[in-house]
């Protein structure tokens, strides 16, 4: 009685599983179209880009990109916010700006993100994830060799937690590895810096040495006898940096940074970060007062 029971259950489920399997590549040859919205976003063309140009290294499947006004058929990859009814069960309002979601449907794949580079990440979470892509380093990718591609269920939904991450070393503004591995940066090599308007070091920005060294040089640190206002060579040689901190305890200093800091954001009101912070040295100020305050609330000793 059992077997009997077992075995229309098995037949379902299998048949189920053939359902929503979708074949990608036959044999080197796709039938599938790649579907943009007619009025695409730089991110949603790299997206089908990318999507195109690695299936070809992967099984040298050659897969058109087309509009979204051509008529639905079977067999579409949906890139990006698409004008197709798979669309209408996307939460879009979940996804914010860098969330994506991949799915199969069995007839077509989707892969859609939020208003920043989500659909972009969606795309490269499908490289590595389902067809065992890596990118090891800005030299280093893995591309596996596959002359039939058949994709099984997909339902998958991503949201990152927080919107800025940065791995900071010099490898990792290269812009595919940072897209590849959901990276943001704030450097001018990276392949997105409109949300920095400052970062790090930035005293020596909003209290320039130039223009204050010689007229207020109460502005900077007190140490070994006397202020120091001046610049030295900055670390990797390729310009000059201030030679100390700022001395934190004058009123006059305080006001200018706020003034400074207030000017650059008016100057760039989309940036969302900026950086108030130290200058690259541990050169801080041993005047009087600023020496009061560090022995008042310093967690740890001056010296």
């Amino acid at each position: 009685m059992k077997k009997m029971i077992l075995l229309p259950i098995t037949i379902f489920l299998l048949a189920t599983l053939q359902a929503q399997q979708f074949t990608l590549v036959n044999l080197g040859v796709s039938k599938s179209r790649i579907i943009i919205p007619a009025k695409a976003t730089v991110v949603e063309i790299q997206a089908a880009k990318v999507f195109q140009d690695y299936i070809h290294r992967i099984s040298k499947a050659d897969i058109p990109i087309e509009s979204d006004n051509m008529k639905a058929g079977a067999d579409e990859i949906l890139i990006g916010n698409v004008n197709r009814r798979e669309l209408k069960d996307v939460p879009f309002e979940k996804l914010i700006k860098d969330g994506f979601v991949i799915k199969n449907t069995g007839k077509n794949l989707l892969i859609a993100g939020g208003t920043g580079k989500g659909t972009l990440y969606g795309v490269y979470t499908f490289l590595q994830k389902y067809m065992g892509c890596r990118k090891y380093s800005s030299a280093v990718t893995y591309v596996p060799k596959k002359k039939t591609i058949i994709l099984n269920s997909i339902n998958d939904i991503e949201v990152p937690a927080f919107t800025y991450r940065e791995d900071y070393y010099r490898d990792a503004v290269d812009p595919e590895y940072q897209v590849w591995h959901k990276l943001d940066s704030h450097g001018e090599k990276a392949a997105n810096n409109s949300e920095w308007g400052s970062w790090v070091h930035t005293f020596g920005s909003l209290l320039n040495p130039k223009e204050y060294g010689e007229s207020h040089p109460e502005y900077f640190s007190f140490y070994n006898g006397k202020r120091h206002p001046g610049g030295v060579a900055s670390w990797d040689g390729t310009g000059v940096q201030p030679e100390a901190q700022l001395c934190l305890s004058n009123p006059d200093v305080l006001e200018i940074v706020c003034i400074s800091l207030q000017s650059a954001i008016e100057k760039n009101p989309g940036a969302l970060y900026w950086s108030v912070s130290q200058n690259d040295n541990v050169n801080y100020c041993r005047c009087p007062l600023c020496s009061e305050i560090d022995e008042k609330y310093a967690s740890f000793t001056p010296g």
